[in-house]
């Protein structure tokens, strides 16, 4: 009866095979900023800063939101001492899939940038709201 151990040897492969695929995607998105949210400003490049953080999860995929951009953002700064904010800046996420678990990487890669002094710059008054019903 050489066809039980046989089949007992294949369905273990089988389950390994199964277990072991998977898929992976990832996406780019690249945030040029040539002119800079306070105008007149003096600024100093520090050069680049760069952040990763990898996430594990069990049926279900950690999503980019705010507050995992503002956590790379953060970590960003920390390597510049004295940077303020990131400019021209990548954020690229890799995402693999396994039958149970969900791998993501979000990595942000960008110019960090500190002020030396803000420039003055005034504005004119803005025009006022149209009055509700209005319309």
């Amino acid at each position: 009866m050489p066809y039980p151990t046989a089949r007992r040897a294949i369905v273990p492969a089988v389950l390994a095979a199964v277990m072991l695929t998977g898929c992976g995607s990832s996406s780019n998105i690249l945030t040029v900023q040539s002119n800079y949210t306070y105008p007149n400003g003096d600024y100093e490049l520090l050069g680049r800063a760069y952040a990763e953080q990898k996430h594990t999860s069990v049926f279900s995929a950690k999503v980019m939101d705010r507050e995992a951009f503002l956590a790379l953002e953060q970590q960003a700064l920390a390597t510049k001492p004295g940077a303020d904010f990131l400019v021209d800046y990548l954020i690229s996420t890799e995402v693999t899939q396994l039958p149970i678990l969900t791998l993501a990487t979000f990595k942000l890669e960008g110019t960090a940038v500190r002020f030396r002094e803000l420039g003055r710059q005034t504005y004119r008054d803005a025009p006022s709201m149209p009055a509700p019903g209005s319309r």
